[in-house]
């Protein structure tokens, strides 16, 4: 990085952090990251777009009132001297960026499949926050709505597949039928409410009982329907056999726990899953056609991507049925059957 040694100077001088003792990158999701540490302690760095202060500088605030009403474990967000959460500034890059900084917490990776226990804590956790959400909505205003991917991008479809006909039948076939999917949640949609948006495992940290959340980022307005079977899947994800319906189960045991409705599943309720899928494949295949300033060496993987996830989306479509019926019935289990994480 040509300009690391001044980025990282800039940091500690804005946030108050004292004389930096060393630094380096952490990660591998779609922004920068770093591991700081200084005078001050260690710090988790984050450079985050520089176009999107209004969207990412509610978010923080939402986290700063989660953090402040001590509703999950989580890590302290720290302000600049100035009182600001999120700073704008030059990047270790050289280019504008928005910089956050949080103070490091101790914990280890939950991994997978994770234990029935702590499913069970993660649809609690996620419940509270909702729950805030709800409070926080009335009191300051609702979080800007996450938009849920709501149809195919017909001409990024057809730039993409003119090189691959194996794709041409099947893969919009398949993103019509997630259309149709998504179509059907929006029809009938709750109205959504400020929460975290991207609550998983990759996400969070287990410190002995606690279950520490991080990556606030992505906070926004959303139907708590359909985040809490996106959550839920994530958290009883477990490989190519789909979501456990038992860890499935024990999620949602946890969020009721905390007094959040929770009725049997529907095929629309899969909507946040599968429009995440749909957003993916568009997102790969614009890159893979030169968008989003993908390097042209980086095209034919970004392309690979993007069909594989194609592929991932047809299948999820196809085993949904299978998936809603085994969940179904973990949640209500017959009598004298125990469930599957009970065995």
């Amino acid at each position: 990085m040509v300009h690391h040694r001044e980025f990282v100077g800039e940091v500690c001088a804005a946030f108050g952090l004292g004389a930096p003792r060393s630094i380096r990158a952490i990660g591998g999701g779609a922004n920068l990251v770093w591991r700081l540490e200084s005078e001050a302690g260690i710090q988790v760095v984050k450079e985050l777009p520089a176009d999107s202060a209004d969207v990412l500088g509610r978010a923080a605030e939402f986290e700063r009132g989660v953090f402040g009403a001590g509703v999950v474990p989580m890590a302290e967000p720290r302000a600049d001297r100035e009182g600001r959460l999120l700073r704008p500034m030059r990047g270790s890059r050289g280019e504008p960026a928005l910089v956050r900084v949080h103070r490091s917490v101790q914990g280890r990776e939950t991994g997978r499949p994770v234990a029935a226990a702590t499913a069970r804590a993660a649809g609690r956790s996620l419940a509270r926050v909702q729950a805030f959400g709800a409070v926080w909505d009335g009191e300051v205003g609702s979080l800007p709505d996450r938009r849920v991917w709501l149809r195919p991008d017909r001409e990024t479809f057809d730039a993409f597949a003119g090189s691959r006909p194996e794709l041409i039948k099947d893969g919009w076939a398949a993103l019509v039928e997630a259309e149709e999917l998504v179509s059907e949640w929006a029809d009938g949609a709750e109205d959504g409410i400020s929460t975290h948006c991207d609550h998983k495992p990759e996400n969070s940290l287990r410190d002995g009982e606690k279950l520490i959340i991080l990556d606030w980022d992505e906070a926004g307005a959303c139907d708590p329907r359909i985040e809490a079977v996106e959550a839920a899947a994530r958290w009883a994800w477990a490989g190519s056999a789909g979501p456990d319906a038992g860890h499935f189960a024990d999620f949602v045991a946890g969020y009721r726990d905390e007094g959040r409705p929770f009725e049997p599943l529907r095929r629309a309720d899969w909507a946040k899953w599968v429009a995440g899928i749909a957003s993916w494949y568009e997102f790969k295949a614009q890159r893979s056609l030169g968008r989003w300033a993908a390097v042209a060496s980086a095209r034919d993987d970004e392309a690979e991507a993007a069909a594989q996830t194609l592929g991932w989306l047809r299948d999820t479509l196809r085993r949904i049925p299978q998936w809603t019926t085994m969940i179904n019935n973990a949640l209500s289990p017959a009598p004298g059957r125990a469930r599957p994480s009970d065995r």
